[in-house]
């Protein structure tokens, strides 16, 4: 199958015109040789010369004669790993804006395999938030219950400033996503306390109010 090129300019040339940017600013060799050998882009063997070499320089130059004499397809799919891992590969994302990457459709169509330890902390950061977030059930009680114990889909109610419904919480993790809920480039702030912001909703949920 055809694959489309960045412009007049072939992704093994986008690469070989960026050798020593790309050997300079990859650190993960591990997520780059996984999703390569995932979609047998790489053999084993292939894999297995590149972890060889004693330094990471010389295992991303490894990695880029392998991909270089590979052609289009897998220099495609070389960049595409670069791009939507950015955890691993921040270093990189100028270098991806200066060259427009747009993938083909093709590209788009296989899954990228996230082994990034930063990444991976940060969500299990995350999900130990949600489990160990707590409320207290009345100013009068001082027993304090697991959200995650009291939640259930579709009772949780997002509401504005103006006392409006804004719909449903579709699950509790979603109270703890990168993004705001109300305004998707702000950050979740939920205010305790205050009595018109946490209250029950007649006697079979919570009502919460965001700020963003």
């Amino acid at each position: 199958m055809e694959i489309q090129q960045h412009g007049h300019q072939s992704y093994v040339q986008i690469i070989t015109t960026s050798r020593e940017t790309l050997v300079s600013l990859i650190r993960n060799i591990k997520c780059l040789l996984e999703n390569l050998t995932n979609h047998k882009y790489f053999s084993p063997e292939d894999s297995e010369i590149v972890l060889q070499f004693p330094t990471r320089a010389d295992q991303v130059r490894q990695i880029l004669d392998l991909v270089q004499s590979k052609g289009e397809e897998v220099a495609e799919f070389f960049i595409y790993v670069l791009q939507n891992v950015p955890e691993a590969y921040f270093d990189l994302n100028s270098w991806l804006t200066e060259i427009d990457f747009q993938s083909s459709e093709q590209i788009k169509s296989l899954h990228i395999t996230n082994n990034d330890p930063v990444t991976l902390y940060s969500k299990k950061l995350k999900q130990e938030l949600c489990c160990d977030s707590k409320f207290v059930k009345s100013y009068t009680q001082k027993e304090e219950m697991m959200l995650q114990e009291t939640y259930v889909n579709g009772v949780m109610e997002l509401i504005n400033d103006k006392n409006e419904t804004m719909g449903r919480i579709k699950d509790l993790i979603s109270l703890f996503q990168d993004t705001g809920v109300i305004n998707e480039e702000g950050e979740n702030t939920f205010i305790y306390g205050l009595e018109n912001m946490m209250r029950q909703v007649e006697g079979t949920g919570i009502l919460i109010q965001a700020c963003d």
